[in-house]
């Protein structure tokens, strides 16, 4: 079933403290829902997404983004779905589509353009989670910002770290993996769809 977006919280280039909410909003309604959130980036900084809203009128002409955020479910039956806020897809989109549509795992990408993934159950990033918004403000300005900030108060997670944990989360090597109880699972294109099959076979046989 499609969820209204405007029904969440959402501010233009501030993905990862949209998913902060969006996560927050989920575990508040169901606090056993099943929910990580994935960190896309590389070592260059440049990940390509399809379909996105930005270019819905062309949605064959990939958008390159320094890093994305998205929130993945899995249900107890295995259905695995994707929130993404700037995905031009259905709102949550099934994990088959959004890796079809908006990925397109199929395509051969340059070594420069491969996406990382970097998994965090949803539980854990809420509390460790931080941003001062630093990372937008205009380094030859005067304090002014890329975009808009949001209208809601900085976030700092209960038992995180320092004031900014975003510039952890967002390095991710393009040539090595990882497991962090903090940081999360660091993945390849690869491990990640298996991932999101293996966990979602995993729900739906213990369900």
């Amino acid at each position: 079933m499609e969820v209204a977006r405007h029904g969440y919280r959402y501010a233009s280039q501030y993905c990862e403290e949209n998913i902060y909410h969006l996560a927050n909003d989920l575990l508040t309604m169901d606090g056993d829902v099943d929910a990580s959130v994935v960190f896309i980036s590389n070592r260059l900084r440049r990940v390509p997404f399809f379909s996105t809203v930005k270019h819905a009128t062309t949605p064959d002409r990939p958008l390159i983004w320094d890093y994305h955020v998205i929130l993945v479910t899995h249900s107890e039956c295995g259905v695995a779905q994707v929130f993404d806020f700037d995905a031009s897809t259905v709102f949550p989109t099934p994990w088959q589509v959004y890796r079809s549509v908006v990925l397109r795992t199929h395509l051969p990408l340059l070594e420069d353009f491969r996406r990382m993934y970097r998994v965090i159950p949803a539980r854990r990033f809420l509390e460790t989670f931080a941003s001062d918004r630093s990372h937008m403000l205009d380094p030859c300005g005067d304090g002014t910002y890329f975009a808009p900030i949001p209208n809601w108060p900085l976030i700092r997670g209960t038992l995180s770290v320092s004031l900014m944990t975003l510039h952890a989360l967002i390095q991710i090597p393009s040539f090595d993996t990882s497991d962090d109880s903090a940081l999360g699972r660091v993945m390849t294109e690869d491990e990640f769809v298996k991932w999101m099959s293996e966990h979602g076979e995993g729900r739906r046989l213990n369900g």
